[in-house]
């Protein structure tokens, strides 16, 4: 398993990884970057309440909705010339396990 994410680590896209209640097991630096989480803080949290969107919520938690990928907007801290837009990949692992991949598409 190490292994594996090392070599997520190498990825240009950034990486998560959620269990069956939605909660953060996993993430490489690239998505903590993207999605201004921190590997101290958000470990262990639901990704859908630290966002609070109903709609990225629901595409989180219903795998059948036909979405595999979600644009979310990142607010930046204090000025929202920093908000990023973020586009979001969706894979089944297994067990109601996902692997989340990000990708900043701000300026595309």
């Amino acid at each position: 398993l190490m292994r594996f994410y090392s070599t997520v680590e190498m990825m240009p896209n950034g990486a998560l990884t959620l269990n069956d209640k939605g909660r953060i097991e996993w993430m490489n630096a690239l998505a903590q970057r993207h999605l201004g989480l921190s590997r101290y803080w958000d470990l262990r949290g639901d990704l859908a309440a630290i966002y609070g969107d109903p709609a990225f919520r629901a595409f989180l938690e219903e795998p059948d909705a036909g979405r595999e990928s979600y644009k979310l907007r990142v607010e930046g801290a204090a000025d929202p010339q920093n908000d990023r837009v973020i586009l979001i990949h969706r894979r089944d692992m297994g067990g109601g396990r996902r692997m989340l991949f990000t990708q900043d598409v701000t300026q595309l």
